[in-house]
């Protein structure tokens, strides 16, 4: 609990000292208030549902299936006038399950997230912003990609990133970032970790569609056990680009040079992000984010000091008709472990998920969910593939 106080405290004095999570959620941020949904009404959905889970342990065998019963609740805010954003969103859900997995010492698990975002146009020239997100939770989150890419245990989550833009002239503008976050499981501290980063951006308006970005970052990671301190160094060009009124991108290539506390290990790798937003009025929306480069090992695995990594995440949403709408994911990452105890790893991952939801009596709706998860190893017992089935009932206010 010291620790969990610990991390919150951090992440919060981030917030304080300055006053969409860290990973894949922090590529192609604008810095804009058009990330922003103009207007939100305060909403609150309770929702409860049923489903199946083939492999809840993620076992190289999946015989111990359970069938299990999940009840949440989600708010959502948002807000803004011409000189301020802000959005709000929280939730939790606890997920019981009838049969006990084996190996998780307990057949209930909780998960809860707080995200809050705040833009403010101080005068024509500055503008500062600040991006907040925590969560307590079990499933490895790939749409993140900081946890483990397997089930290891409970885990905290925190994240803040405070930035203030400030525009030269019309075409040459300059952004400054200050991001925090870090992750504590309550029994692996091998995995326990927290990373300060800093960055500026150098950004030119090439026209009216095209912005050309030039950006170093600088980031620390300090290990709660492990010996697996490190310094980060990044050099990195790219775009933004206003592909269509409905479709944007951004794109950062370059390079990070890696140091260890320990001397060893110090290398040069590429890296690599990628963002392609699309949002249609509120009937589809799109987002497919991509990134190449170094990730903190799994010590609980590997033991290995470098994993270089290339994660690709796509959403998509789309309401048919008034009554009926579907979403979807998929993920993918490939991972090569160096240097580690039992040697050199290649890892790949796929995950899909499909849902759809009817409206069938003003704020009622019908919800049905399929999930799958395929985890490749050189590595046997890291092995699993996993299906999960839900069908449930929500009410909106």
């Amino acid at each position: 609990m010291k620790k969990k106080i610990t991390l919150i405290s951090a992440v919060m004095l981030g917030l304080v000292a300055g006053s969409s999570a860290q990973g894949l959620l922090s590529i192609g941020q604008f810095g804009g208030s058009d990330d922003f949904e103009s207007r939100l009404p305060f909403t609150t959905t309770i929702g409860v549902d049923f489903g199946w889970d083939s492999n809840p342990t993620n076992a190289p065998s999946d015989e111990s299936d359970s069938s299990y019963t999940r009840v949440g609740i989600n708010t959502a805010y948002a807000n803004g006038s011409r000189t301020t954003n802000f959005r709000l969103n929280a939730g939790f859900s606890t997920i019981y399950y009838f049969d006990e997995p084996p190996g998780l010492g307990d057949d209930t698990f909780y998960t809860a997230r707080v995200g809050f975002d705040v833009h403010h146009r101080v005068n024509r020239r500055l503008t500062v912003g600040d991006s907040f997100y925590i969560s307590y939770e079990i499933e490895p989150d790939n749409a993140i990609g900081t946890s483990a890419s397997r089930r290891l245990d409970q885990y905290l989550y925190g994240y803040n990133s405070l930035w203030a833009s400030y525009a030269w002239s019309r075409r040459v503008s300059t952004v400054g970032r200050y991001t925090i976050y870090g992750i504590d499981y309550d029994d692996f501290d091998a995995e326990d970790r927290l990373t300060h980063t800093i960055s500026g951006e150098l950004r030119y308006v090439l026209n009216r569609l095209t912005t050309l970005v030039g950006e170093y970052r600088y980031a620390i990671t300090d290990y709660e056990t492990a010996d697996y301190d490190h310094d980060s160094h990044y050099f990195l060009v790219g775009a933004d680009h206003q592909l269509s009124p409905d479709l944007r991108g951004t794109w950062r290539v370059g390079a990070e040079y890696r140091q260890y506390d320990s001397g060893t290990g110090d290398e040069w790798r590429p890296y690599l992000e990628t963002s392609l937003r699309y949002a249609l009025a509120e009937r589809t929306s799109l987002v497919w984010f991509n990134r190449l480069g170094y990730e903190d090992s799994e010590l609980s695995f590997a033991s290995s000091e470098t994993r270089f990594t290339f994660r690709s995440s796509l959403s998509v949403q789309h309401q048919i008709t008034k009554r009926l709408r579907t979403h979807g994911g998929i993920s993918y990452t490939h991972d090569e472990y160096e240097g580690g105890v039992i040697g050199d790893v290649s890892e790949d991952a796929i995950s899909l998920s499909l849902g759809i939801g009817y409206r069938i009596w003003t704020n009622w709706d019908l919800n049905a969910g399929y999930h799958f998860t395929y985890h490749n190893s050189d590595t046997d017992f890291r092995e699993y593939d996993r299906h999960r089935i839900s069908a449930g009932l929500s009410v909106t206010f």
